[in-house]
């Protein structure tokens, strides 16, 4: 709970937190608060960090979509999505490794249970991901710190890194002459 996760009051009434379960800018409230679920959060790494395109929904997939009920917890739900054929092949792509951030609630609070009550857990999967020797596999994910690890020694997402800095410092996008 909350009080695993901060310590006592400083003397203007905040609380430290405490890092040992987050991890750089993924375990950062302003990440976390922005990209709330499975869903967004994978997307967002998958795009972003791995530089991975996930195709839009397709039409009529929302006619498709599982039934949720109140309550459900964000697995659960990542859980009907992906057991279904039209949607699984995706959503594997985002919410499994998404799933890895769950412990953490809208605003980037560490949650050992949702506003339900449901328990959460931060296990997740990283799909078809290429580490430092260029070794494409799929990682289990013990939680946020498990996948800083795993982003950080990526080969994917060092090329990543690189295209993003060259499209932010130029001002446009690379091109195949751009690739040395």
């Amino acid at each position: 709970g909350v009080e695993d996760q901060v310590g006592p009051k400083d003397g203007q009434g905040y609380m430290k937190v405490d890092w040992t379960r987050r991890a750089g800018l993924l375990g950062h409230a302003s990440f976390l608060s922005q990209q709330h679920g499975p869903t967004p959060r994978g997307l967002l790494i998958r795009n972003a960090l791995m530089c991975g395109a996930v195709p839009g929904p397709p039409p009529g997939a929302e006619l498709e979509a599982p039934e949720t009920f109140e309550g459900q917890s964000l697995r659960s739900k990542s859980e009907g999505l992906l057991a279904k054929d039209s949607c699984g092949g995706c959503h594997r792509l985002m919410d499994s490794v998404g799933l890895s951030l769950d412990s953490f609630a809208t605003l980037g609070r560490w949650q050992d249970a949702d506003e339900f009550g449901n328990a959460v857990t931060s296990t997740g999967e990283l799909v078809v991901f290429r580490d430092a020797q260029g070794m494409s596999q799929n990682v289990e994910l013990a939680g946020l710190t498990d996948l800083a690890d795993r982003l950080a020694d990526s080969q994917s997402v060092a090329e990543c890194t690189a295209r993003n800095i060259f499209v932010y410092a130029f001002a446009r996008d690379h091109e195949m002459s751009d690739t040395c």
